[in-house]
């Protein structure tokens, strides 16, 4: 796992975004979009593989970075509804128009959120939560639980 951004606890995440899920994919912004070296331990489901390349437009051209080649991933999995991309894979190369070439690998997913909505005060709080920690209230679980 080559490209780690140590700033964060999580190692195995590359890239983190600050908040919740958006509810629907069509609330999804690219920087929304986290990027996993490794699997995850949330439920998620699976939309299907992706791939991004990016290369130099001649051998002068500066060399591509990480960062380009998430930009493209992102972009792609947004394109398919996918909120994270796991098990990236870099790989340095040629092609036959480029000197320079970066590709990424990975799996496409939508990870299940853990939070959801107080139905007393609407403030964010855990699935699992038994009562509110913002307004005190007491969560009634479903049959199905």
């Amino acid at each position: 796992m080559p490209y780690r951004d140590d700033e964060y606890e999580d190692e195995d995440r590359l890239f983190n975004v600050e908040g919740i899920w958006p509810a629907d994919a069509s609330d999804l912004r690219i920087s929304d979009i986290e990027i996993y070296a490794r699997g995850i331990d949330r439920p998620y489901r699976e939309i299907g593989h992706i791939r991004a390349e990016v290369g130099a437009a001649t051998a002068f051209s500066k060399t591509p970075t990480i960062e380009d080649v998430n930009l493209k991933l992102q972009e792609q999995a947004l394109k398919m509804g996918a909120n994270a991309i796991i098990n990236v894979q870099y790989h340095r190369g040629v092609s036959l128009l480029s000197w320079k070439v970066l590709t990424a690998t990975g799996m496409a997913v939508y990870v299940e959120s853990d939070e959801m909505k107080c139905p007393f005060c609407a403030e964010l709080i855990k699935k699992e939560a038994i009562k509110c920690k913002h307004c005190g209230e007491y969560l009634q679980k479903s049959s199905g639980d």
